[in-house]
């Protein structure tokens, strides 16, 4: 290896690996599965036709300003718990579970299964000023952890 102080580029981090552990990688490590509905192109989540100002802020949506209900008003919001909704609906996604045979099934179907009270809610934060592309709803997320390794670890 080199020693060069003043080489501080990491060359060593980015040399190619072999090429086995390279094709392992692509066959399945980079599947990413979006849910039906967007899939299918449905019009909610795919608007087929978009204006100007629409395709302006496509991948940055202004935030909307409420004129009616209760978001309208400059008040406390109560948040109601979701444990029973979330019970239920892992009761029936279970039986769905066990009357397709049991293993992995896939939930993301219907537009009602893109709700966010059914369970874990992720917030995703993109670092980039302007990113090429950031997701809308019912696409798929891919989370990767980088870290410093440790030797000996």
């Amino acid at each position: 290896p080199n020693r060069d102080p003043f080489n501080i580029s990491n060359d060593v981090f980015y040399m190619p690996r072999s090429e086995q552990s390279i094709r392992l990688k692509a066959a399945g490590a980079n599947l990413i599965q979006h849910s039906t509905p967007v899939v299918e192109l449905r019009a909610p989540f795919i608007p087929t036709y978009m204006g100007v100002i629409r395709l302006r802020n496509f991948h940055r949506m202004p935030i909307k300003r409420y004129v009616h209900g209760p978001v309208s008003v400059n008040s406390p919001l109560t948040a109601q718990p979701l444990l029973k909704h979330i019970k239920k609906k892992q009761q029936q996604r279970e039986q769905e579970r066990l009357a397709s045979g049991g293993g992995d099934v896939f939930f993301m179907r219907t537009p009602e299964d893109l709700s966010g009270k059914d369970g874990d809610l992720i917030l995703v934060e993109f670092s980039e000023e302007h990113p090429p592309l950031t997701n809308q709803v019912g696409m798929c997320s891919k989370i990767k952890n980088y870290y410093k390794r440790i030797i000996g670890k």
